[in-house]
């Protein structure tokens, strides 16, 4: 079993962190493909995590309070076969304190990527990750096809990291995230009450 990379314990707001969320959801349903030789200047830190998962299929991405999940799936075994499996992995971000996160398309005929939509200032630093993602029948690198990437500065990346643990997380949490669609206030107040052991709540 691997060890997950080290996460930091500094923390930003959920809303910066539920943002890069949103972002992210345009990925979904996309496969993870080879790096583009594009841009030799800005090389991911951590490489083994996009080349682990080449040919891993995004389904899922979510924010549970400050974290970022990435769920993966891809199957082994003869197509369309009885006996075919399909094996899931997570990633875990973590934005600390100054992390952010981008996503942009590219595509190789377009020459060099300029990093359109990324912040002058993080085009010169070397990204913490950077992942490249095609659609489903595109997703073979051939020099030709379109291709959407999910870059991060300054994050922490756990990976691999437990995919139950990560649904739970969002399954348990989310009615008490007042930054998630699925927030309930009754229910936050009623975790509050009943773990306020020390609070005044009336």
């Amino acid at each position: 079993t691997k060890a997950p990379f080290p996460v930091s314990s500094a923390m930003v707001e959920g809303p910066g962190a539920t943002k890069n969320g949103r972002k992210v959801q345009t990925a979904v349903g996309k496969v993870i493909c080879a790096p583009v030789d594009l841009d030799s200047g800005n090389k991911p830190t951590i490489p083994s995590v996009a080349q682990e998962l080449v040919g891993y299929t995004l389904v899922e991405a979510f924010t549970v309070g400050k974290e970022l999940f990435l769920i993966f799936s891809k199957s082994f075994g003869g197509d369309g076969l009885p006996n075919q499996e399909s094996r899931e992995s997570a990633l875990r971000l973590h934005f600390g304190m100054n992390g952010s996160l981008n996503t942009r398309k590219i595509n190789p005929s377009w020459g060099n990527d300029k990093g359109y939509g990324v912040a002058p200032w993080k085009q010169k630093k070397a990204s913490t990750l950077r992942l490249y993602l095609a659609n489903q029948n595109n997703h073979v690198n051939n020099g030709s096809s379109e291709y959407l990437i999910i870059e991060c500065w300054e994050t922490n990346v756990s990976y691999p990291v437990s995919v139950s643990m990560a649904r739970n997380k969002l399954m348990n949490n989310s009615s008490r995230d007042v930054c998630s669609s699925l927030f309930n206030a009754q229910d936050a107040f009623a975790c509050l009450k009943k773990r306020g052991q020390r609070m005044n709540i009336s």
